[in-house]
């Protein structure tokens, strides 16, 4: 379908850092690397906007995107636990 999306990367310039909001790529497109290329026009954009790096935050559990970001030369700086409290 035309009309859908395949694939979508948000980012913020904040100063000197570019933070991704969010990386997704469909079912049927992973392992197209249409991951590495939104991590690469991303930097593009980054370095257009006066960024010196990209930052971006993933869960410890989404194996998928701590490779796409490893592979793409993203190193781990710091893990945090948050903790939810689901209202109903």
């Amino acid at each position: 379908d035309a009309n859908q999306v395949n694939a979508m990367i948000t980012m913020r310039c904040e100063k000197e850092i570019a933070i991704i909001g969010l990386l997704a790529v469909s079912n049927q497109w992973r392992g197209m690397n249409l991951g590495s290329a939104l991590l690469n026009y991303a930097g593009n954009q980054a370095l257009s906007c006066g960024a010196k790096r990209i930052e971006v935050a993933t869960q410890a559990a989404n194996s998928a995107a701590c490779k796409l970001y490893e592979k793409n030369h993203f190193v781990k700086h710091d893990s945090i636990n948050i903790y939810h409290y689901w209202l109903s």
